[in-house]
């Protein structure tokens, strides 16, 4: 099974757009999703579901996406539901009920826009463009003697490794399924054993994979203080300064707009 968040080498138009402008996007659209009220949420949620299908993307790939995270949901939605209404158990109460439904329901939708919104730079920068967009960024870390390129990497490869390791998991759950693995029906105890198998093949996958990329690493010359050079350097178009220009003044209009 693919991860459905891993970089898909297609000749889109979100492909084209300079990787340091998908990244101020992100940020950007991180403080709208988490500042907008329910109305404008809608708006926002529309906007960045056009975007993540212009990656090449299936309506199917966005629920393969954002289904790692819903056993998280499920827990945010219960939790809001019983205590969301008012400070104290709401069971009996129905209005209260409601309540903290609405409000766990609103903040899933949140978490599930930034997850996608997330998914759109994964799916359309490379790992190389993706830590010369950080190292660009975290430039003026230098100034206080931190290893910026070091730190931007590091970034880079976590961003890539958590979906890698989620995807891994799936696979590993999948190839137990067909070995005859059902964990429907077993007791608490008799899961908790058989998921050991679970995690030393994630771990053993995990492991693995780290010493491959330590030795990629090794053989391309990565190391402290080195000199880094690249075959293909980020360049801005214009479409990627007029966007980006596009981006701050909504952005300053939302501003704006709250505060009158």
């Amino acid at each position: 099974m693919g991860n459905p968040n891993s970089y898909v080498m297609t000749a889109s138009l979100v492909h084209r757009v300079d990787a340091r402008v998908k990244i101020a996007f992100l940020l950007l659209v991180s403080i709208f999703i988490f500042a907008a009220k329910p109305l404008t949420l809608s708006g926002i949620a529309l906007f960045v579901i056009l975007i993540f299908l212009k990656t090449g993307a299936r309506a199917r790939t966005i629920v393969l996406t954002l289904k790692p995270a819903l056993p998280i949901f499920i827990v945010i939605i219960g939790v809001h539901t019983l205590f969301g209404g008012g400070e104290r158990f709401a069971i009996g109460d129905f209005a209260s009920l409601a309540v903290g439904f609405h409000k766990g329901l609103l903040l899933v939708a949140r978490f599930a826009l930034l997850i996608m919104a997330s998914a759109i730079i994964t799916r359309t920068s490379t790992p190389l463009e993706m830590s010369a967009a950080l190292e660009f960024i975290l430039a003026p870390l230098r100034m206080l003697s931190l290893p910026v390129g070091a730190l931007a990497q590091t970034i880079s490869l976590a961003i890539r490794f958590f979906p890698q390791l989620l995807g891994d998991l799936q696979d590993i759950q999948e190839m137990q399924k067909a070995r005859g693995m059902d964990m429907k029906g077993v007791p608490l105890r008799r899961k908790l054993h058989l998921a050991n198998s679970t995690i030393v093949a994630l771990l053993d996958n995990t492991i693995g994979r780290i010493e491959d990329i330590a030795a990629a690493m090794e053989a391309r010359g990565y190391g402290s203080g080195a000199i880094r050079t690249r075959l293909h350097p980020l360049r801005m178009r214009n479409g990627d300064y007029l966007l980006l220009a596009v981006m701050f003044l909504l952005a300053i209009i939302s501003w704006i707009s709250v505060e009158i």
